[in-house]
């Protein structure tokens, strides 16, 4: 998510300056105020929200490579060509680009210093170091970053980027000097790398558990109604069960196995080491057992760009991977319990933001749900 679509989802500029505030020491900032304003003489640091890039006015050559590693899009021959003549004019005259200026005391160079924010996560690159830190936002609950922290720190696969150090609500990792897969137009590499990153997620498993799919998607249920009770300002739980009603109306002797998932499996997630060669998966704050199939549905049709459910659950019908794979369920029922993860997944994410944040998007998906056809 941009810095352009947070403007609008949330008070992004005070988030981030509590945000900076609270984790100075961690980060390197000395103390003084930090302020937030109109590219003033102070200001050291300026804030892009195109390029979703916060950088000083003059950046070192590091973190242009990375943002142009960032920012080598896909797509038509003008569209490649518009995003370099505007990244290349935006790490030039950087002041002129951005949008606001932060006035901060730093103790080393700044020029080295990229701060990309997330969705609920900061991450501060220092290229003097190579280490990249990863804050909390200010006021976001740390039930994702510390299922991160978790089960990075308790699986120590070559895939899996190990973290350096570990706080509450915070960790810092080395940066990766490569690109994902989002960034390569290799399809055929790309193809092959997605393959390899789902074998290697499914390696994670040791012991598959074998479940009756309608007792599955009803513990789901269950588990989303128990979710939605820590959002009292969301009204709306009794169409979330009725639509998980409609989903578990399944055949009561099939099955399916439950596999440790990495819950976002997207391109972006995935990355290419360029100094080894290693594929390496990133941002395991939703990992947790779900169905064999979750995790390629997310990666091969490109659910997190979509909310169209009934695209969704169409695409997974016509899917020759998935009718391939089937043992103990139909196509149908698959499309079924995928939605079904889905709507958790969607859930989740509704309650991992403070206040009212993300209920209208999650409405939205709601009513798509009910108007599906099944």
């Amino acid at each position: 998510m941009k810095i352009s679509e947070m403007l609008v989802r949330e008070d992004f500029y005070s988030i981030l300056k509590a945000t900076l505030n609270r984790n100075r020491n961690l980060l390197g900032f000395l103390d003084g105020p930090i302020e937030i304003n109109e590219r003033g003489k102070d200001c050291v640091l300026f804030v892009n929200p195109q390029l979703n890039a916060i950088m000083a006015s003059h950046p070192s050559r590091e973190v242009v490579n990375f943002l142009r590693k960032e920012y080598n899009v896909k797509g038509s021959l003008w569209r490649r060509w518009s995003v370099k003549f505007y990244l290349f004019f935006a790490t030039l005259f950087v002041r002129f680009f951005s949008e606001t200026g932060i006035s901060i005391l730093y103790g080393k160079d700044i020029k080295n210093i990229l701060i990309y924010p997330c969705n609920k996560k900061i991450r501060l690159f220092d290229f003097s170091k190579g280490i990249v830190f990863i804050v909390l936002k200010e006021n976001f609950p740390d039930t994702y970053i510390e299922r991160d922290i978790k089960f990075r720190e308790e699986n120590h696969n070559n895939f899996i980027l190990p973290i350096l150090n570990a706080q509450k609500g915070s960790y810092t990792e080395r940066i990766i000097q490569g690109r994902s897969l989002a960034r390569i137009n290799d399809v055929f590499y790309v193809e092959q790398s997605k393959r390899k990153a789902l074998e290697l997620i499914m390696s994670l498993t040791t012991n598959n558990d074998n479940v009756c799919v309608k007792d599955y998607i009803e513990s789901l249920s269950r588990e989303c109604c128990q979710l939605l009770n820590r959002k009292p300002s969301f009204l709306n739980a009794h169409v979330v069960q009725h639509v998980f009603e409609c989903l578990a109306e399944v055949n009561a002797a099939e099955r399916c196995q439950l596999v440790i998932s990495h819950g976002d499996l997207q391109l972006g997630n995935i990355w290419i080491d360029d100094e080894n060669g290693q594929l390496i998966i990133i941002d395991w704050e939703t990992v947790k057992k779900r169905s064999r199939f979750y995790d390629y549905v997310t990666l091969y049709l490109n659910i997190r760009q979509s909310v169209d459910i009934q695209n969704i659950y169409d695409m997974i019908l016509r899917d020759e991977g998935l009718k391939s794979n089937l043992c103990q369920c139909s196509i149908e029922t698959v499309a079924r319990i995928v939605l079904a993860e889905e709507l958790v997944y969607q859930t989740e994410e509704l309650i991992s933001f403070p206040q009212d944040i993300g209920i209208n998007k999650y409405t939205y998906i709601l009513n798509k749900y009910t108007k599906l056809k099944l």
